[in-house]
């Protein structure tokens, strides 16, 4: 596959919002990292969808661009559309109940 091809649906605005979220991460600010880098998941989400880009997506296509909506086929297929750094920073995040260690220098042990 093309590498431009690949990185197409990758769009300024995901781009600042992720790297505004990955500053603030590394900065220790958790809470506001967590918030911005799901506003930048959200933005591939609508990506993804807004230009057709996975197939078999019609049935609940609008569905998945209904914050409201929970279902677990439509989580499953947001998580599965979304950023996967940013998803992952999240999950961090989280398992610190947003608070980053004592000791934090950017940096941890995967």
């Amino acid at each position: 596959p093309d590498l431009l091809e690949m990185r197409s649906h990758i769009s300024p605005n995901f781009r600042s919002t992720f790297q505004r979220g990955l500053d603030h991460y590394l900065m220790g600010n958790f809470a506001e990292a967590a918030r911005t880098l799901r506003e930048a998941d959200w933005l591939m989400i609508e990506t993804v969808v807004d230009n057709g880009r996975q197939e078999n997506i019609n049935a609940i296509g609008s569905q998945l661009l209904d914050r409201n909506i929970n279902h677990i086929e439509v989580m499953h297929l947001r998580k599965k559309l979304g950023d996967g750094p940013s998803q992952a920073i999240i999950e961090y995040i989280e398992s610190q109940e947003y608070q980053a260690p004592a000791n934090w220098d950017g940096v941890r042990q995967l």
